[in-house]
């Protein structure tokens, strides 16, 4: 199956820097990477690259978004309560966690 083969990859990057990721309280941030992969043959997914500022197809832009700020930003700085997006009951985050510390 692809997607675990991903996942696993995905998360074996970010363990192998833990040690140079700095989370404190005070300062909140974040940073979106763009993973590349290529299958073989046996459809056995490589990791080609890590990109710190990854490119994205216009057409993705705007979920990409929106999914973003619900999961980084959201969390920090919420909405006024009330307030809520018009398909908050319907849209489906593309964002998976994969790796809780």
């Amino acid at each position: 199956d692809l997607w675990p083969q991903i996942d696993e990859i995905i998360k074996h990057c970010f363990l192998s820097i833990k040690d140079i990721l700095t989370l404190t309280h005070e300062y909140k941030s974040f940073q979106l990477f763009g993973f590349d992969f290529m299958l073989d043959a046996d459809f056995k997914c490589h990791l080609l690259e890590v990109n710190a500022t990854p490119a994205s197809a216009r057409i993705l832009l705007h979920d990409m978004v929106r999914d973003l700020i619900e999961v980084a930003i959201d969390p920090v700085f919420p909405a006024a309560p009330g307030w809520k997006p018009d398909d908050a009951d319907t849209r489906k985050n593309s964002f998976e966690l994969i790796f809780e510390k």
